[in-house]
């Protein structure tokens, strides 16, 4: 404190002469007033081109005299410095006054202030001066930016010293700093330059200087400029830097936590903590510059560290208002230090935002959509003006959560915004479609692979197979198998869906439609016979067992005594059918005699004696010497199947009787011959006659033929050359042939 007093002291005294010039100089139409340290300019709308200003300035504490602020369209307005005193410090008063002036135009227009007299003893300024704000209504500006600065801001002696400023605009324009190059009115003014050190500020307010080559109790004067980004509104604010030494007593610091400048509303309670250190550990006294009417700032004093705290309750009145407020921790040594924030009350407040997290289900392309107003939890504004909504990002919205800004607007464009949560959700099941079913089939062969559905998603699908279950029937008429195949389809959300697909497989009824030959009969001579088993219905395919343990649809069979033969069934499904008891068919054996009815009952007719005819039971082998003069019966006359009408007689056997007949006459022809053929057994028989070479000549005979009947088939001759001809003979078992021979 002595410090500072001592060089407020030697700042006092300027000769009289020297003051009386300058005033001289000045003229009496500008200002009255001397010992000039502090001055500010700002203003805000009141009405279309209205202007209310807030002129700040601070003399020496014994001053009386005006200040005149000229509008800068000709008007002005001249102030008495004997009032209007809102602080005071160390030999100086700070002194505010407010005004309003309506403008005939837009503008811009430069308002000022100005007067012949700083305090003397400052190492770059000394005369006049001047402090200027312009006013400018384009583009919808509505003030000049706002800023408050210490009255005599300290700085240490020997190092780099900074210091946060502040300032703060109603319409939230953007704001940058910059130090002022122009000489005061009537005076000279030069940047603060100490050694090779000069001032700096950055565009957001950090004021800067190394102080190594200043010298402790130097005053300096600082003009900053802060702009505007709309309207090209600035205003101007001069002020001291006052070099401090801290060797043995070290100035104290300062800090806060959260924003430098803040929006406030009508009605709701504000509160800043600032926190004053001194690093001697002496006891700090709190004051302040630009404290708004009706707000405090407490405690004012303590042991440090101390944290003071400003509160404020914005009023109506206040509404259009905006404060930089300079808190100041003093020593005991008179060394201190500043930490200034700003608190501005719009006359139109803005919303109060308040927003509330929200749950949507993903629509078709596997998004979320939500309105701006779906995440308003309860949004008021404080005007009662209508409000509207917007949000970013505005979507849609990805599967999951998404953090969003919803920003609240009044009619005014005043805005405030929060943040809330969107949660998209997969709600949606997936679609699946199976192959379709199948039905009407007759074979499991025919059953097909296992086929592929078709999935759909709004998200993500993938699709299980989930397997094949049956019914456990046969697939026989009257039993049939049904087969199930089912799938699922699941999202990436869990959802599922599903569907199966029925295969039934039932073949048509399976039936023995006949065996054939019915009724057959072999006679005396053991001629095999062959029997078949027709099937319809069921699975082709089919396998077959007759009694006899024999397999195939046909078998040949030779029994030497009456035998039933039953056939059993079973086509590729497994199905089942078969005939039982003998009901398939039953080969009758007759005239057979002799052990195990091996031999033959034969009726022989002796040569010559016709009339002496006798019943023998010969051997097989021994058929063809009695017989093959009497096949057919009685082509020769003799010995006839079968026993006699005239009595039952024994005889002897022979093997290999025949089971055809085949021959021509005449043979040899010179044109024409008649071909006899027969069979002991059933078949399809051709008849056809070849040349030496092979070659085909004709076909006599086709078609089927029963046992023990016989043909007559012409061959004409008559064209073709003399020679060797074969005949034959084809049945479904053999081939038989014969020569015929040719002579012309």
């Amino acid at each position: 404190m002595k410090n500072f007093i001592t060089n407020i002291l030697k700042a006092m005294s300027f000769k009289l002469g020297i003051a009386l010039a300058l005033l001289l100089v000045f003229g009496f139409s500008d200002t009255y007033a001397s010992h000039f340290r502090y001055g500010n300019i700002s203003w805000t709308t009141v009405s279309t081109k209205r202007a209310e200003f807030t002129v700040t300035t601070a003399w020496r504490s014994t001053f009386v005299g005006s200040t005149r602020l000229f509008f800068g369209d000709g008007g002005s307005v001249t102030f008495s410095l004997s009032g209007a005193t809102i602080a005071t410090g160390p030999g100086f008063k700070v002194q505010q006054f407010v005004v309003q002036h309506t403008y005939a135009t837009n503008g811009p227009f430069l308002s000022f202030f100005s007067s012949c007299c700083r305090i003397g003893g400052i190492v770059n300024a000394s005369g006049g001066f001047k402090v200027s704000s312009t006013v400018n209504f384009n583009n919808g500006n509505l003030s000049s930016p706002i800023t408050s600065v210490p009255i005599i801001l300290q700085m240490v002696q020997g190092g780099l010293n900074q210091v946060q400023l502040v300032a703060i605009d109603l319409q939230g324009d953007i704001l940058s700093w910059s130090l002022s190059t122009i000489a005061g009115h009537g005076g000279t003014y030069s940047i603060p330059t100490a050694g090779i050190y000069t001032m700096t500020i950055s565009s957001g307010g950090l004021l800067s200087w190394n102080t190594t080559s200043t010298v402790v109790g130097q005053f300096w004067t600082v003009r900053l400029v802060v702009r505007e980004d709309r309207g090209s509104a600035k205003t101007e604010v001069d002020f001291f830097v006052q070099i401090v030494g801290g060797s043995i007593n070290q100035p104290p610091t300062c800090s806060y936590l959260g924003a430098g400048n803040n929006v406030l509303t009508v009605g709701q309670n504000f509160q800043f903590q600032i926190t004053g250190l001194d690093p001697d550990g002496d006891n700090l006294v709190v004051t302040n510059q630009g404290l708004p009417p009706g707000a405090t700032l407490s405690p004012t004093s303590g042991a440090q560290p101390l944290t003071t705290t400003f509160s404020w309750t914005p009023q109506p009145s206040d509404a259009g208002t905006a404060h930089v407020i300079v808190v100041i921790f003093t020593d005991p040594s008179g060394f201190n230090t500043s930490c200034s924030f700003a608190v501005a009350v719009p006359s139109n407040s803005p919303p109060n935002a308040v927003c509330q997290n929200i749950t949507v289900s993903a629509d078709g392309n596997c998004q979320g959509n939500a309105s701006a107003s779906d995440f308003d939890g309860g949004s008021t504004d404080p005007d009662g003006d209508p409000i509207t909504f917007s949000v970013s990002p505005s979507g849609p919205y990805s599967l999951g959560t998404t953090t969003v800004t919803l920003t609240v607007c009044d009619s005014s464009n005043a805005c405030s915004t929060c943040t809330a949560v969107i949660t998209v959700v997969d709600n949606t099941n997936p679609t699946i479609s199976c192959p379709a079913d199948v039905s009407g089939l007759n074979c499991l062969s025919d059953v097909p692979a296992v086929g592929t559905p078709t999935a759909s998603d709004n998200c993500s699908v993938s699709v299980t197979f989930n397997g094949e279950t049956s019914n456990g029937g046969s697939g026989c008429n009257g039993d049939p198998l049904v087969l199930t195949r089912s799938w699922t389809a699941t999202d990436s959300a869990g959802n599922t869906a599903s569907c199966s697909q029925t295969i039934t497989v039932e073949s048509s009824s399976l039936s023995i439609d006949s065996i054939t030959p019915q009724n057959h009969v072999i006679d005396c001579i053991p001629i095999p016979v062959t029997i078949t088993a027709y099937v319809s219905g069921g699975c082709p395919g089919y396998s077959y067992l007759w009694s006899n343990g024999e397999s195939g649809a046909s078998i040949t069979v030779n029994p030497d005594v009456t035998t039933p033969y039953d056939v059993k069934v079973t086509d590729a499904n497994g199905c089942v059918v078969e005939t039982t008891g003998g009901s398939g068919i039953t080969i009758t054996v007759i005239n057979r005699c002799g052990k195990n009815d091996r031999k033959s009952l034969i009726c022989h007719v002796p040569p010559g004696n016709p009339g002496n005819e006798h019943t023998i039971c010969v051997d097989r082998h021994a058929l063809k010497a009695h017989l093959e003069d009497t096949f057919p019966p009685m082509a020769h006359g003799g010995d006839y199947c079968g026993p006699c009408n005239n009595g039952n007689k024994t005889g002897y056997t022979v093997d290999n009787a025949p089971d055809y007949f085949l021959t021509s006459y005449p043979n040899p022809t010179d044109g024409i011959s008649n071909i006899e053929f027969g069979l002991g057994y059933d078949s399809y028989v051709t008849v056809s006659v070849f040349n030496m070479s092979g070659e085909l000549i004709a076909i006599l005979f086709e078609g089927n033929m029963s046992s023990g009947n016989f043909q007559v088939a012409t061959f004409d001759a008559t064209d073709l050359p003399a020679g060797m001809y074969i005949y034959k003979m084809t049945t479904s078992d053999n081939i038989y042939h014969q020569r015929l021979i040719l002579d012309k």
